[in-house]
């Protein structure tokens, strides 16, 4: 073969290995790739439906709830449901339980709550101004020392030491209490039991975070039961 043909040649066989080259990195990959349903977004419902539902909601169990409203958590969910609550706020729920199906103000928003932590728009604890956490306790001994320990700060300090400023007390039945901090507050009921027994029920709100509620949840779960050696220990 001639040199000049020989030199053409080559320079074809480059030409055409370097478009082989380009063929193959523009060749489709074959790892699968999703769909474009797949990278939808979630949907509201799609996320809704995927939270399981909350045990109590809003601390209320289906008993107390129904003795108060006529209809038991399972009933308000649907009726909810059907009115489109889930695509309404807090509010716009509240007036619908109080007006269209003659709900007092105070457990229109107890439902409320509750519907919201069922369906995943509110999260477990969490109210309208905050997180909240609840703490109970049965005591082997008289609702008077029961509310004295609470009461009387020399006791309260043996098993409570933060200072905490008592806003209201009603004497062996409850006590609203400003938290250290002067944004939240605590709720305590007093319940005698027969034989000389007493439980106490201790309700603390307004936490900005989830995290920072249960931290304190934990905090009171000590705390009570503390308050119950004590007085347990003591001598009649």
């Amino acid at each position: 073969m001639p040199a000049a043909k020989a030199k053409s040649a080559a320079r074809n066989t480059r030409k055409t290995g370097a478009k082989a080259t380009v063929s193959k990195k523009r060749a489709p990959s074959t790892q699968s790739r999703p769909d474009s349903k797949s990278r939808t977004k979630p949907t509201t419902a799609t996320k809704l439906a995927s939270r399981s539902p909350t045990a109590n909601p809003g601390g209320i169990g289906d008993e107390a709830v129904k003795r108060a409203t006529g209809r038991d958590w399972s009933e308000w969910r649907k009726l909810l449901d059907a009115d489109g609550a889930t695509r309404m706020k807090h509010a716009e729920i509240a007036v619908i339980v109080h007006e269209k199906y003659g709900v007092g103000d105070w457990w229109s928003q107890m439902v409320t709550v509750g519907y919201e932590q069922m369906t995943g728009l509110r999260e477990k604890h969490e109210k309208t101004d905050g997180f909240s956490v609840n703490g109970s306790r049965a005591i082997a001994a008289p609702i008077e020392k029961l509310f004295a320990a609470f009461e009387n700060p020399t006791i309260r300090r043996k098993w409570l030491p933060d200072a905490i400023t008592i806003r209201k007390a009603t004497p062996h039945k409850s006590m609203r209490i400003a938290w250290t901090d002067g944004k939240a507050s605590v709720s305590v009921n007093f319940y005698s039991k027969p034989g000389g027994k007493s439980s106490v029920q201790v309700q603390h709100d307004k936490f900005p975070t989830a995290a920072a509620a249960s931290k304190m949840r934990t905090y009171w779960s000590a705390r009570l039961d503390a308050l119950r050696a004590l007085l347990e220990a003591a001598k009649p």
